[in-house]
């Protein structure tokens, strides 16, 4: 099959003329409550030195407004997507997205990597142009970079504390695991979770959003994800409708959201998780660790770099710690990772709900996507405006519950947030159609369903 050369399909596109941007309205939807996000909470387990990362008690009842149906059950944590092979997987039988996604990718699988990089640069070019929602606002935040995307740093792995400095008298040395060990990739799917480790969606895809950028809070700056294969991952992420650089302007709204009051906490909790042998699990942080919800082990080269770090406190604890001061220093400890993970978790969700309808929040935000779309209603999806708006740590319950309960007074707000979320979930499912009409008129892929040529003397209905 004859390959179409990418400078011509972009001159058509221009004679064709591109449409004019605009946010499409769609009907209303029924306005239901939001659940408030409920305050974390520390507990330690002693004298195994396990401490339970803090955890999302059970949210408030969602009030159901009138004429609706009654609120839903609370929501439970999201079970981890089921793996290739699962009697749950979607199948070609039984949704023909499987069968268009595996036809794509054998399409783009087949090209040459140069070939692959011109696509993807059609792709973008096509998405970008598009006149959606969605693709006026990764322009309009694209325009705020303050340097080239290439010139931020690489994502490097989290640094281990050095046991040397902060336990010298128990210096177990740390030792990074295989990534590929079945140790490492139970801590990834324990820590991460399967957005991490890989699953399998709805449409199909055995991959899930690979963003090549991301924002760090230790640092304030935002960092490249470095892939083997930049135009795969290009390529996947539009299968799933994230059209290209919707990655790098995530990280640039949250780097603008974030206003370095925690950044202390950040640096502390960014560096690696490590077990009491010493063994480090590849991209697994602290933070990760302390924000999943899962008993952890918490070593004393980890827990004293933590203390070492944010209290510069280098004569009260040393180790090995005491049993008695144990409790009290995780409790200590996990004082600190409270306004840490509000700040942050709060500051991740909404950047995430910027240019995304329908979205898989973490650390608890899962049923308050449409309060978000909403806050970004109000402020006219302006980041600076948005920044100007978000509570302390210590105010986070409270600006939580105020802003449900005026989503719930304003119907008409919560309406438009709801048309938000509404209006980028039709504009992804356009990115994904996109890509399989670029694959096809690149001459990759052929048709799907091609008009079959008449025979002689047969009528073709018209």
């Amino acid at each position: 099959m004859r390959l179409r050369g990418l400078r011509a399909l972009i001159d058509l596109r221009i004679l064709r003329g591109v449409s004019s941007l605009r946010h499409r309205r769609t009907k209303s939807l029924v306005c239901i409550g939001a659940a408030l996000l409920a305050a974390a909470f520390i507990a330690v387990q002693s004298p195994a030195r396990a401490v339970q990362s803090p955890t999302r008690p059970p949210p408030e009842s969602k009030p159901a407004p009138p004429e609706s149906k009654p609120a839903p059950p609370e929501s439970k944590p999201a079970k981890p997507a089921p793996k290739p092979g699962a009697a749950s997987t979607p199948t070609r039988a039984s949704d023909p997205k499987v069968a268009e996604t595996e036809r794509a990718r054998a399409a783009f699988g087949a090209l040459k990597p140069a070939q692959k990089k011109e696509l993807i640069d059609f792709l973008e070019f096509e998405t970008s142009h598009s006149g959606s929602f969605q693709s006026s606002l990764i322009a309009w935040m694209l325009k705020q970079q303050d340097r080239d995307p290439l010139r931020w740093p690489a994502l490097e792995a989290p640094p281990a504390f050095d046991p040397v400095v902060h336990a010298p008298a128990q210096p177990i040395a740390r030792k990074p695991l295989d990534p590929a060990s079945p140790a490492a990739k139970a801590a990834a799917e324990t820590f991460l979770g399967s957005a991490r480790s890989g699953a399998t969606s709805a449409d199909g895809s055995l991959h899930v959003y690979q963003p090549a950028f991301v924002y760090d809070y230790a640092s304030g700056e935002v960092r490249h994800v470095v892939v083997r294969d930049e135009a795969e991952r290009t390529f996947e992420n539009a299968l799933l409708g994230h059209p290209p650089k919707l990655d790098l302007v995530e990280a640039l709204v949250e780097r603008m959201l974030d206003d370095g009051s925690q950044k202390q906490r950040a640096v502390a909790f960014s560096h690696a998780y490590a077990d009491r042998t010493g063994n480090v699990f590849p991209g697994v942080s602290l933070y990760d660790a302390w924000a999943s919800g899962t008993a952890i082990e918490m070593p004393d080269v980890e827990t004293l770099g933590i203390a070492h770090t944010l209290f510069d406190d280098w004569t009260t604890w040393k180790a090995p710690i005491p049993g008695q001061q144990q409790d009290p220093l995780y409790e200590k400890i996990g004082a600190e990772f409270v306004p840490l993970h509000r700040h942050r978790g709060l500051r991740h969700a909404i950047a995430t709900t910027f240019a995304r309808g329908s979205n898989s929040l973490q650390d608890g935000y899962e049923g308050y996507v449409d309060n978000l779309h909403a806050l970004w209603e109000d402020c006219q999806s302006a980041p600076a405006t948005l920044s100007d708006r978000l509570p302390a740590p210590k105010d986070w319950t409270e600006f939580l519950d105020a802003w449900r309960k005026h989503c719930l007074e304003q119907g008409q707000l919560y309406a438009a947030g709801q048309n938000r979320r509404v209006v980028l979930d039709s504009d992804a499912r356009g990115v994904r159609a996109t890509l399989l009409r670029v694959l096809e008129e690149y001459g990759a892929m052929a048709p799907k369903d091609p008009v079959p040529t008449p025979a002689s003397g047969e009528k073709h209905d018209h």
